[in-house]
């Protein structure tokens, strides 16, 4: 028996939002392919403790609020390959424009939307780790 070594065991699922920040957790037809790896990062706020203490040594900064996260990916624009079904991307495609159109059995139009728009889970399996964003957006 053979074991072979993937070189990037990585994989994304994009589930659009009903309500905007609950996580929504995807299926399998949710995948979405990322040319190379994604990028995911929240960076935590840290403050200096100044307060004045009758000690000589430095203090532990101190935990501040969780600054919005950042996520990153390339992805190709592929049809579905039939008539009237959305891409890959469509969630993605929703969210940044706002309005998607679907009729059935000629096309999908994606178009902008002067309103709010809609959020989406992102969820990044790498290797044996899996990772939930909640609230994204394009």
């Amino acid at each position: 028996m053979r074991v072979f070594a993937k070189a990037n065991e990585e994989i994304l699922f994009v589930k659009k939002e009903t309500t905007a920040g609950s996580l929504v957790y995807p299926s399998a037809t949710d995948a979405v392919l990322a040319v190379g790896a994604a990028t995911v990062g929240q960076e935590t706020e840290f403050l200096d403790d100044e307060q004045i203490r009758e000690e000589r040594s430095r203090r532990s900064p101190i935990k501040g609020r969780t600054m919005a996260g950042e996520w990153s990916f390339t992805s190709y624009i592929k049809p579905s390959g039939t008539k009237g079904t959305p891409p890959e991307t469509d969630v993605l495609w929703e969210c940044g424009l706002g309005t998607k159109t679907v009729n059935p059995g000629v096309s999908v139009v994606y178009s902008l939307s002067s309103g709010t728009l809609p959020s989406f889970s992102l969820v990044r399996r790498v290797g044996h780790t899996v990772f939930f964003c909640a609230g994204c957006t394009v």
